[in-house]
């Protein structure tokens, strides 16, 4: 899915909201892909970002190397493509080199909406929070719902919206908007987080359908998310939204020290 008419890269819901996020600027396009890079979120060095045809991609960033490469996000089968070409073609190998000592994490898959779902029961507890209460909500549901999630790390970066029941918090999520090419936004929403005792109510299904439609309808062309290719409870519940697997992307990172 894409909503642009200009440079491959102004057009790619995954490159757009991930750039804004790290703040990355363009390396290189072509009329079928692009590569950017920012720095890395998790650390030091810098976080490649690449986006359309695998194979335009590799010689892409193979063209343009880029000093002090730590992590990248990449369609699926990225890294592998860029060692095929390695083995393959000995003009390669030099340009290779550096991600030949990277290996892939997790899996994820981005999934996007661009119609309002049907409302769910529920929605009505679903509440913006105000940036002074985001905080302390938020560490306290994600604490015991999602303690591994890297948005503990980001919570100040990031609108929040949670259900309550009385005066209970069951689940957060977060919500944050990314320019596209030809005006408007695409609204991105992340760090779902749902009590255990709570789960199997319908609470996250109607949390993110309130989201979602409220930003559809404060005027984002386009609503996404994104979730572990290989949990499928999560994707289930998006997919009875309405949302619409658009890729698969591989993390990249350094390999471990020995």
């Amino acid at each position: 899915m894409t909503t642009a008419t200009g440079g491959f890269l102004d057009g790619d819901l995954f490159y757009r909201a991930q750039a804004a996020r790290i703040g990355a600027r363009t390396v290189a396009e072509s009329a079928a892909a692009g590569v950017g890079v920012g720095p890395d979120p998790n650390g030091t060095g810098r976080r490649m970002l690449a986006a359309g045809d695998v194979e335009e991609i590799v010689d892409l960033l193979l063209a343009h190397p880029v000093a002090d490469l730590v992590s990248a996000q990449a369609p699926d089968g990225t890294l592998a493509a860029l060692r095929r070409r390695a083995a393959t073609d000995p003009g390669a190998t030099a340009a290779a080199a550096p991600w030949l000592a990277m290996t892939t994490g997790r899996a994820w898959d981005l999934l996007a909406i661009d119609e309002a779902p049907a409302r769910r029961p529920g929605e009505e507890h679903a509440e913006l929070l105000p940036s002074d209460d985001a905080g302390a909500v938020v560490r306290d549901v994600l604490a015991e719902a999602y303690p591994d999630t890297w948005a503990l790390q980001h919570v100040e970066d990031h609108d929040w919206t949670g259900y309550r029941d009385g005066d209970r918090w069951l689940a957060v999520m977060a919500s944050s908007r990314a320019p596209v090419q030809g005006g408007g936004e695409v609204a991105v929403l992340s760090g779902l987080g749902t009590r255990p005792a709570d789960r199997g109510r319908g609470v996250g299904s109607a949390l993110t359908c309130a989201i979602t439609r409220r930003e559809l309808a404060a005027g984002a062309r386009v609503v996404q998310l994104g979730t572990w290719a290989d949990v499928d409870g999560p994707r289930r519940l998006y997919e009875s939204l309405g949302f619409a697997h658009v890729q698969r992307v591989e993390n990249i990172h350094a390999r471990p020290a020995d």
